[in-house]
């Protein structure tokens, strides 16, 4: 069995067990997903997908929480593994020293999901691989479909597991490929409202305290936006690569050039005269070393936060390619400009770029005099 990766109790844990006066822990964490290990896992098969199942619950636990919680009265459990452990003491579970998984009448008592109706864990799962394609990974960059294929396989196997074992009658992840054809087909952009609040809230809030950070984001986000430059290409950028109203990209599939309009140039132009360094990356931290793709992803995650609107560096991309298309740029510009492997890739922008001005067109129209 693939040893799981040691879980840290977080502060928030450590007071909340204390406040429930838990002092030893009972249900050791992520303990409930070894289930996934013994009994859905093929033996043959490698076992490194057991954070699908952490994800998994963990989305049923933080959404339902509130609602449908089999501990009465609820206690406020702040994560899984402390609600775990509460459950565990109201209901004098002991884990032997040989369990590899808990028991079905314990898993029955403290079980958020199996409170929940078929129709409710359908609506849930679908949320959830959604949530999947739309939201991308810590590194800032989405899901590919065969990643989301795999969760849906792994719980797939969940499913027919809790069937059997408490003869749920679930059929969650029929058609459910569908679904995820449709959302990769699609092509999703900042629209132009949430785009705005974005730029107004990069331009007029200082939630930085550190200015000389602020401009960098500035900078960054208006390149970004302006270009669809790629986060790793922006991260590889030297002063050198900078000379006029032009950036040198050199990219994986070959090197391009990309102009700046007046506001690009104008952010970046007052971060380079605010720098008192001498180094060679266009794009420094604090210490004024090469930029990394965290510092760009957590400035996101930040705003994000702030705003309640969820983008990423890859977001910034698409939204600019389809604008560039829309803007009346040729397939072969867009290709060129932004670099796609290939010309299915290109059209793709191409066309959702013309077909979002054949709309704004259409909401003109008035047939009637």
């Amino acid at each position: 069995m693939q040893k799981i990766r040691e879980y840290k109790l977080n502060k928030i844990e450590k007071n909340f067990l204390r406040d429930q006066n838990i002092n030893e822990i009972i249900v050791p964490p992520r303990h409930d997903i070894l289930f996934y290990f013994h009994l859905i896992a093929n033996k043959n098969e490698v076992m490194n997908e057991h954070h699908i199942m952490v994800k998994w619950s963990d989305y049923i636990f933080n959404k339902y929480k509130g609602s449908n919680c089999p501990i009465k009265p609820c206690q406020g459990c702040p994560t899984r593994f402390t609600h775990l452990n509460v459950a565990a003491k109201k209901y004098n579970f002991e884990l032997d020293s040989g369990d590899k998984t808990l028991s079905e009448q314990f898993n029955t008592k403290m079980s958020i999901l199996l409170q929940l109706s078929k129709e409710e864990i359908r609506a849930a799962f679908e949320n959830f691989i959604h949530k999947l394609i739309n939201e991308p990974k810590s590194n800032g960059k989405k899901r590919a479909s065969s990643s989301i294929e795999t969760y849906i396989n792994q719980l797939k196997k969940w499913e027919e597991y809790r069937n059997n074992s408490h003869n749920l009658g679930l059929n969650i992840t029929k058609n459910i490929k569908s679904i995820l054809t449709k959302d990769f087909d699609e092509i999703k952009i900042i629209e132009s409202e949430a785009l705005n609040k974005i730029s107004d809230f990069i331009l007029n809030e200082n939630i930085w305290r550190n200015s000389l950070i602020h401009m960098r984001i500035k900078a960054i986000y208006f390149i970004m936006i302006h270009t669809g430059i790629r986060q790793n290409e922006l991260i590889q950028l030297n002063k050198m690569d900078y000379q006029d109203d032009l950036i040198k990209i050199n990219g994986k599939h070959g090197d391009r050039r990309v102009a700046l309009n007046k506001s690009a140039q104008l952010q970046l132009n007052t971060y380079l005269e605010s720098r008192i360094d001498q180094e060679a990356p266009l794009f420094v931290n604090q210490d004024y070393k090469k930029l990394t793709k965290s510092s760009i992803e957590n400035s996101w995650k930040r705003i994000s936060s702030k705003l309640n609107i969820h983008f990423s560096s890859i977001d910034l991309r698409k939204t600019s390619a389809v604008l560039f298309a829309m803007s009346g740029a040729s397939n072969e510009e867009l290709k060129n400009i932004y670099g796609f492997k290939t010309d299915l890739i290109s059209n793709k922008y191409f066309y959702e770029g013309k077909n979002r001005l054949a709309l704004e067109k259409q909401r003109r129209f008035s047939p009637i005099k």
